[in-house]
């Protein structure tokens, strides 16, 4: 069984293609988000201090093992609606990042997955619970799974041609099977190219290998300073990068045409849940073009090298003591 945090505002709304021991649930926070929406009402002990987990199904099991997890589908639509709600296949691949099926799709997830109902129907500004059960089968190969719940309406009368409009919003998952310790989230930062796209915008891409076991959702912020003339820019985010463990990825700061060629110190700071790294270098963005790469030295290794050392320090220093003093007392 496992032990699960109430979320009291956690919002996990996607674009559209875009315990069990609980403790006693404080009442949601108000969904002011017009259209449909869905969230996670609910986060695993564990996991409540990992941001990821806070909007999307995260855990790690082994094969044989089960959990429920409890979601609130509202309407802010302005009238009644009938809406779906199934659990949709996903991947995650180098090129596309989370990629969605068309539709319901089937994978294994799906096929271990089951909600208490498939359809609900809501008055304007009404909420519904709803609860996603996982089951994992005996045997059950180690690794990553993917999927997607899936609240959906239809809006509208059919076209001359038949066809209607179709909104979904969803949650994604993503499910661990195996001992945890072998399947661990990591990922490093590689280097940084700066480049000018055709109508001249700057951009600095940040190169990531996802060095774990799971699929990373990366984002992250940038601060250039000592700018030409001094001067130094407010921080800049870049979107969402979803990169599959064991592969590449870019995360792309999109800055403006009329930032000065340089040279800056770009300041970089990527995250994924609870996982964090930094790292600085000297850039100069191109008239055109793509710039030089630099490498990436990773502050969070750095600290790491220098504790060790301090320590080393520390202990040479103790030994010296040590050893004076029983010369000193024969």
């Amino acid at each position: 069984m496992r032990r699960l945090l109430p979320l009291v505002i956690a919002a996990a709304l996607l674009a559209p293609v875009s315990a069990v021991h609980a403790q006693p649930a404080p009442e949601p926070g108000p969904i002011d988000d017009p259209g449909l929406g869905i969230r996670l009402m609910e986060v695993p002990l564990h996991l409540q201090d990992d941001p990821r987990a806070q909007v999307y199904v995260i855990d790690n099991i082994e094969a044989g093992d089960s959990f429920d997890r409890r979601l609130e589908i509202s309407n802010r639509t302005g009238t009644t609606q009938d809406v779906d709600l199934y659990v949709g296949a996903a991947d995650v691949d180098a090129q596309d990042g989370f990629k969605v099926a068309d539709g319901a799709g089937a994978n294994e997830l799906t096929e271990w997955t089951e909600l208490d109902t498939s359809e609900v129907t809501l008055e304007d500004r009404e909420n519904a619970e709803i609860v996603l059960s996982v089951d994992v089968p005996e045997g059950t190969e180690d690794g990553e799974r993917y999927g997607v719940v899936w609240a959906e309406m239809t809006s509208g009368e059919p076209d001359e041609g038949g066809a209607v409009v179709v909104n979904r919003v969803g949650v994604r998952i993503y499910l661990a099977i195996g001992d945890s310790d072998a399947l661990p989230a990591d990922f490093a930062i590689t280097g940084m190219t700066p480049r000018r796209t055709a109508e001249g915008v700057a951009e600095l891409v940040v190169d990531i290998d996802n060095t774990g076991g799971r699929a990373v959702d990366i984002t992250g912020s940038l601060d250039l300073t000592e700018g030409p003339g001094g001067i130094r820019l407010d921080t800049v985010r870049s979107n969402q990068v979803t990169v599959p463990a064991g592969e590449p990825g870019q995360a792309v700061f999109a800055l403006s045409e009329t930032l000065p060629n340089g040279p800056w110190q770009a300041n970089v700071t990527l995250a994924s849940g609870l996982l964090e790294r930094t790292t600085s270098a000297q850039v100069t963005f191109p008239d055109t073009g793509v710039g030089d790469s630099v490498g990436a030295e990773q502050e969070t290794q750095r600290t790491w090298w220098w504790i060790l050392l301090a320590i080393a320090v520390l202990a040479l220093l103790a030994a010296i003591i040590i050893i004076r003093q029983r010369s000193r007392n024969p």
